[in-house]
């Protein structure tokens, strides 16, 4: 006889000693087996008159009754894990609340209402737990062969997507980038600014995490790229630029900003040398000072500190004073990059994460951060902009509000079309409140410049334009002045499907909608089964009998995890053959990239096969510290 648990032997073997009319004590255990036994189990004390623990009107309830049953574990033919015999649909349903990172306590909880109470409950605490560590082996095994065959996958679903992997000198995986299609299409739309940022603590061979990040329409973080390094070096940056590069087609964004890695900017300017190179605000100023310059200089004697010298040379590229006249969109430092670190870490992956699931995660966050965009688009449909959507058009009316806050006048130094704007009373909502900026206003030319330099800085207008149009009663902004990014019409046409994976069947339909359509007729047939065992039994055995017809349907929607089975192997057309491989189709710049040394030429690397030939399909090693050396 088997059971599932020890509970389960205690609860059957309780209730036949209550048949039988015999009491139960608590088991006792050895390493690999248990005994139930009967309460009465034993040889009663001997009475003797050299035994004053024993009184002559005691009695024990010991009989040396032999009833009792014996429980031994049945281990696998390793003998190093308990073999579960709960039923695998039943361990499937909880498996899959552990891949959606639900509480151990949470799935308990849930499981003890759904089965009506506790007592009644199939699994116990140590199974679930059990079964998650089951499931992770199972996950982490043949990792680089599932992570190539999800890509494979996704280069299936859409050949837009790119994928592109450093080896060391042995073959192994030192690090990644990847790039879907809808991403791609998003940094047509909206890569004149990016930010580049790294996390750490994200997967379970330590890779830094860098994302390429900008911000759609809507004011919301769009990712345009993924990347996981092996170490921080400058040769490790040089090549995911060059990844970055190959995969856009494009000579880089206009500006880029980064934080204070040594590293980056030496890479940075390598590879993109017409992009604009701008620190992140934010880490300069929480890491370096936090009052005026020339106070810390003065007060702490500072003026031959070689940091503060090497700060202050690189002061155009961190302080917007200098570079205001500069475009960088709503971005003065990588926040975009940090909020979407911070939502990676707290919903999708951690240090545990093995790399075929990491991608796939991102992938779920990239889909998620569709679902909040169309969300907005839906209610900027709402909202009527004649232009600017919802969030632009919400920042201008706030704009606009705390313009009435600022006092005008001609500029007795100017023409009659020259303005001193200035807050009536020092502001800690406006951004230089306390100062005069003068104000360019001709409004027959339709011409408008602020020496605050906000429209070339974001695309934006400032408040002391804006106070301007008031006092001159402007009512319609010279299509120049509005940028296509912030508008409705912000996405261009593209060469190529946006969509990650195939979303619609043959009949148009989405796999959501008929997910539905189904769910709601299953429910009403579920009610009704449950409520008889007749019903019960009918209702598992037409589902058995559907579920086996199913298996010969052939699917019309893609789908990413029915071209892996667990070992990592191959289902479809896709082949690994112990390595994954690219085709040598006459170019001459083919070559896998080793050491971050060999970059083919775009037009060659769109052309290649998305596998790559050479690749060891061992586990990666964990990425190294940051390097010390920097040669520029």
């Amino acid at each position: 006889m088997t059971f599932r648990s020890m509970e389960e032997a205690h609860k059957f073997y309780g209730r036949y000693a209550m048949e039988v009319g015999f009491p139960v004590k608590k088991y006792r255990e050895r390493k690999n087996c248990k005994w139930l036994n009967c309460s009465m189990e034993g040889k009663p004390p001997v009475r003797a008159v050299d035994n004053p623990k024993v009184c002559s009107n005691t009695s024990s309830k010991r009989t040396e009754c032999k009833a009792g049953m014996k429980l031994k574990k049945i281990y696998d033919d390793d003998r190093k894990n308990v073999i579960m015999t709960h039923d695998p649909g039943y361990m499937e349903f909880i498996g899959a609340m552990q891949d959606s990172r639900v509480p151990q306590h949470c799935i308990m909880d849930y499981v003890s209402e759904m089965h009506g109470g506790e007592e009644n409950v199939p699994v116990t605490a140590q199974d679930v737990k059990n079964l998650k560590a089951a499931r992770r082996r199972e996950n982490n095994a043949n990792d680089v062969s599932k992570l190539l065959m999800f890509f494979t996958s996704c280069k299936k679903e859409n050949p837009q997507f790119f994928s592109d992997f450093q080896l060391d000198s042995e073959g192994k995986i030192t690090s990644i980038f990847w790039s879907h299609a809808s991403q791609q299409g998003d940094y047509i739309d909206f890569g004149d600014a990016v930010t580049f940022d790294t996390i750490h603590k994200t997967n379970m061979y330590d890779k830094p995490l860098c994302m390429f990040v900008g911000a759609n329409p809507h004011l919301q973080c769009a990712i345009f790229g993924f990347a996981l390094l092996g170490d921080k070096t400058v040769e490790t940056f040089e090549w995911v630029f060059n990844a970055f590069k190959m995969c856009m087609g494009t000579e880089g964004p206009r500006v880029m900003l980064i934080d204070q890695d040594p590293a980056m900017p030496i890479a940075l300017r390598r590879v993109f040398p017409n992009t604009i190179h701008r620190l992140c605000l934010w880490h300069v100023q929480n890491r370096e000072f936090e009052t005026a310059w020339a106070m810390i200089l003065d007060k702490f004697n500072l003026q031959d500190d070689v940091t503060l010298k090497n700060l202050y040379e690189i002061r155009e590229e961190w302080i917007p004073a200098f570079f205001k006249q500069d475009y960088c969109g709503l971005m003065v430092s990588t926040q975009c990059s940090e909020s979407m670190n911070k939502l990676v870490k707290s919903a999708h992956v951690d240090g545990n994460t093995p790399l075929h699931e990491f991608a796939k995660q991102m992938l779920k966050l990239l889909h998620s951060r569709k679902m909040k965009e169309a969300k907005e688009t839906l209610a900027c449909k709402v909202k009527v902009s004649r232009a600017y959507t919802r969030a632009v058009m919400s920042r201008f009316e706030e704009s606009m509000k705390y313009a009435t806050a600022y006092k005008i006048t001609h500029d007795p130094d100017g023409g009659a079309n020259d303005w001193v704007v200035q807050h009536t009373k020092r502001s800690n909502k406006i951004v230089w409140g306390q100062h005069q900026f003068k104000v360019f206003a001709d409004v027959e030319v339709g011409r408008y410049k602020c020496e605050c330099k906000q429209w070339e800085h974001t695309g934006l207008f400032c408040v002391h334009i804006l106070r301007a149009f008031q006092i001159l009663q402007i009512d319609k902004i010279p299509k120049e002045y509005i940028l296509q990014r912030y508008t409705n019409l912000a996405r261009q046409d593209v060469g190529f499907s946006r969509d990650d994976k195939k979303s619609k069947g043959k009949d148009g339909e989405t796999k959501s909608y008929r997910q539905k359509t189904m769910l709601k007729n299953t429910m009403k047939i579920i009610n009704k089964a449950s409520m008889s065992k007749a019903g019960h039994d009918k209702y598992l055995d037409v589902m058995h009998e559907l579920n086996e017809l199913l298996d010969r349907v052939e699917p019309d929607i893609g789908g990413y995890e029915s071209c892996i089975d667990s070992d990592g192997e191959d289902n479809q057309d896709g082949n690994i053959n112990g390595g994954a491989r690219r085709e040598n189709r006459g170019h001459q710049n083919n070559a896998v990239s080793v050491g971050g040394e060999c970059h083919p030429t775009i037009e060659a690397r769109k052309k290649f096969d998305f596998v790559v030939e050479g690749i060891n399909l061992e586990r990666p090693d964990r990425a190294k510290p940051k390097g010390r050396t920097i040669r520029d």
